[in-house]
């Protein structure tokens, strides 16, 4: 990335875009150029945001065609619904821009594949919102299994449960329980900070997937579980419920500990002599969030951390799982290759 300011546009300006608009605030080298909101509400509140902060005036766009078209930006960040990310990720791409769009990265696969390979072929970075990488104690449980400090992974639990249901009919964001515009319920929307955290953590592609889900009353999947089978032998069991108290809980289950991982704590369950005993590890402050590490390793200051190719597993097994839910059978999973180019599209 060329020194000097990094300019971005932002498309989708609604809680989540508001909040990844102050994250970038923070960050002297970044100028917010323009927004894209249809809401004229939601548009205005961001807008004064940004001017009250920089004391600049923003553009603003009503169409994200439009303001690709009519506005020249480094990287466009994009917190639409989720139905659009694949669609708008590759139009940014098309322009040149560099993308972090909010999860999913995209809906399907196939999706995934399309936008990485034009991703390489632009030469341009892709950066996914998986803020839970970003937090301290999951930084560090990564570091302790890769360094092989609870020995041979066995097995995986995770449970992540909250009020979905009642915070998204709250904050009026009903377009997630359209099938059509979010592309699945609580799963997808909220269930894949737990999907990305384990094989984010592990580093295992999954092989195989069950998957259960209520018959919900709002015409998407509120509750679910599912058995999930891994590389190396690993299994996993997952359980994502959306109408119960707040709870996000992960143990890895290796041959010499067990490390239970929570937002805020980190336990390690060593076995010495036939006994179990009770570390919490120690964590330093720090951690990060996904703006700030997409726009520092643009500016050459870090290493990306949610790279769209990191992201595509979280993908194939979502969609892996919806597909285990309408059939009714498990689903296995075929290893991800991105298709080399043909020396034609190369001339």
């Amino acid at each position: 990335m060329k020194a000097g300011r990094l300019s971005f546009g932002i498309a989708g300006c609604g809680s989540a875009g508001r909040g990844h608009i102050g994250k970038l605030l923070q960050i002297p080298e970044v100028w917010i150029k323009a927004i894209c909101e249809p809401n004229r509400e939601q548009a205005r509140s961001a807008r004064s945001i940004i001017t009250a902060d920089t004391g600049q005036q923003v553009q603003q766009y009503a169409h994200f065609k439009e303001m690709l078209s009519q506005c020249d930006v480094d990287a466009i960040g994009i917190f639409t619904p989720h139905h659009l990310h694949a669609e708008q990720v590759t139009e940014a791409l098309e322009k040149g821009c560099h993308v972090i769009v909010e999860k999913p990265l995209c809906i399907t696969a196939e999706e995934a594949r399309a936008i990485l390979a034009l991703a390489r072929r632009k030469e341009r970075l892709v950066a996914c919102c998986h803020n839970m990488r970003m937090i301290a104690t999951a930084m560090r449980a990564r570091k302790i299994i890769r360094e092989g400090g609870i020995g041979e992974v066995r097995h995986v639990s995770s449970l992540f449960s909250q009020q979905w249901v009642r915070e998204a009919q709250a904050s009026r964001r009903s377009w997630r329980f359209e099938p059509s515009i979010s592309g699945g319920g609580h799963l997808l929307d909220s269930g894949s900070h737990v999907l990305d955290i384990v094989l984010w953590c592990l580093g295992l592609s999954p092989v195989s997937a069950f998957a259960r889900a209520d018959e919900s009353r709002i015409g998407v999947d509120v509750n679910c579980s599912a058995v999930i089978r891994l590389e190396d032998g690993v299994s996993w069991t997952l359980d994502v419920l959306g109408e119960c108290p707040h709870e996000f809980i992960v143990r890895f289950y290796g041959s010499k500990a067990v490390l239970r991982l929570e937002p805020s704590v980190l336990r390690r369950f060593p076995v010495t002599e036939d006994r179990v005993k009770i570390e919490e590890v120690t964590v330093e402050p720090g951690g990060t969030d996904p703006m700030t590490n997409f726009a520092r390793a643009l500016l050459g200051d870090e290493k990306p951390l949610c790279d769209a190719e990191s992201c595509v597993d979280t993908v194939r097994l979502t969609q892996a799982l919806y597909e285990s839910m309408a059939t009714g059978k498990a689903i296995d999973l075929k290893p991800f290759e991105l298709e080399a180019e043909s020396e034609e599209s190369e001339e």
